[in-house]
């Protein structure tokens, strides 16, 4: 074998690693657990556990509670300045009293989500 092969099958095989890893991380689910009945765009989500899975300008909301009502809505993607230590929902409670939120931090990545675009 020549150096020249070597260091093509080499590349070749950190590319399919990147590639995978890459894969694994988009796929990545959240646990989210809201309080009280919380707006997110133009959604209500009702009290309780729900996993969020972004996939690319969307963010799906699934219930946990059996019955795995689902809510998907526009959400911008942005990079923190750091790893967050955990999953924070940032709200905040209108005049009328209608809670809404307004950011999700995703723990373990430096992922922000945006919503109310």
């Amino acid at each position: 074998m020549t150096i020249k092969s070597l260091l093509m099958i080499t590349a070749l095989g950190l590319s399919t690693m990147f590639v995978a890893n890459a894969k694994d991380s988009a796929g990545k689910t959240y646990s989210v657990m809201i309080s009280e009945p919380t707006t997110v765009g133009t959604e209500q989500l009702a009290k309780g556990e729900y996993k969020l899975k972004v996939d690319g300008a969307n963010a799906t909301f699934v219930a946990m509670d059996g019955s795995k009502k689902t809510i998907t809505t526009a959400v911008k993607v942005d990079a923190g300045a750091k790893k967050f230590d955990q999953t924070v929902v940032v709200t905040d409670k209108s005049s009328a009293g209608v809670l809404t939120i307004h950011e999700i931090d995703l723990g373990g990545s430096t992922t922000k989500l945006g919503f109310g675009l």
